[in-house]
């Protein structure tokens, strides 16, 4: 593979990646906003089991078991959704892990077939400099008398 191929091939890696984690970046705001609201809905739960300690209008009426099915109900929605985010959010890692393979591969082979060249025409131009002394005629002939 030539340096040139590389170097168009690079942007379109590189690209790849970037929506592949952008559309990672977006189920983890998912996952979070998820998750918020199973903590949110654990906080009233307990506020609720709290106050319940003591009879009150809410247990006369039967509302605190409405109240608590309704949390569990919520809570199994909640869970839900999450375990179907996580399932997303795998299958999307494995496309981010394998576009990023593809970037990371292709900038070190550029940047290992850069040091090459580099070197190659560093050896060409020493070895040019140095051809006068080497074929045995003692140097570079409109040097000093």
């Amino acid at each position: 593979m030539t340096q040139d191929r590389l170097s168009r091939l690079l942007p379109v890696a590189r690209a790849k990646y970037e929506a592949e984690f952008a559309s990672v970046r977006a189920l983890l705001q998912a996952e979070a906003h998820c998750r918020a609201q199973l903590a949110r809905l654990d906080a009233l739960a307990q506020e609720a089991r709290d106050q319940a300690r003591a009879p009150g209008v809410m247990q006369l009426l039967g509302a605190d078991v409405l109240f608590e099915r309704n949390i569990a109900r919520s809570r199994s929605i909640l869970n839900s959704d999450l375990a179907r985010i996580l399932a997303r959010k795998e299958t999307a890692m494995v496309k981010v892990r394998k576009a990023f393979g593809r970037k990371n591969a292709i900038e070190v082979t550029s940047a290992r077939m850069a040091e090459e060249e580099a070197r190659s025409r560093a050896d060409r131009q020493r070895d040019a400099a140095l051809a006068p002394w080497l074929d045995g005629s003692g140097g570079p002939k409109d040097g000093p008398p």
